[in-house]
């Protein structure tokens, strides 16, 4: 299903990387697989295909080059950096100007959405934000993306479970 993204001229790649990166840390060293059974971060939602992936904070560090990048690191010893990457389901275009806010929080405790800003990764765009993480989890991802060809906004919800232990 993937390479219905690819596109000719390896842009999709170069995003698909970046979001399987942040599928990589879930799974932990046993090569189990840390996901609940039945989650996924690859979701098909009103003809719009949403991937989304988690990397520790530090990680995207060295590549920002002298720029605070959303604000800023948040406060806390476990940060992440969410990535959500949004196509047209049908042509495998990459869908750069709709607006998506997410909210990352453990079951029950719920926190506010935050604005997942546009940023150029790699060459490719892709939105982002960062979020603390200390708890092992389960988390609840939850979406909200809107944009013009929408009759009514996108709600998705993926669930994640950290592979992070803090020593």
């Amino acid at each position: 299903m993937m390479e219905h993204y690819m596109g000719e001229s390896g842009k999709h790649a170069a995003i698909l990387c970046l979001v399987l990166a942040g599928f990589l840390i879930t799974v932990p060293v046993s090569g189990e697989s840390a996901l609940p059974s039945g989650t996924s971060q690859f979701k098909v939602v009103k003809g719009m295909a949403i991937y989304i992936g988690i990397v520790p904070a530090e990680i995207l560090e060295g590549h920002i080059a002298n720029r605070v990048m959303h604000g800023g690191l948040p406060v806390g010893p476990v940060r992440f950096h969410l990535t959500v990457a949004i196509f047209n389901h049908k042509t495998g275009q990459r869908i750069n100007n709709a607006k998506v806010t997410a909210q990352i929080f453990t079951i029950p405790e719920k926190t506010g959405y935050k604005e997942l800003e546009l940023m150029e990764f790699g060459k490719v765009m892709v939105y982002g934000n960062y979020f603390s993480m200390e708890a092992l989890g389960p988390y609840l991802i939850q979406l909200h993306i809107t944009h013009e060809r929408l009759h009514e906004p996108i709600d998705v919800e993926f669930q994640y479970q950290s592979a992070y232990v803090q020593l």
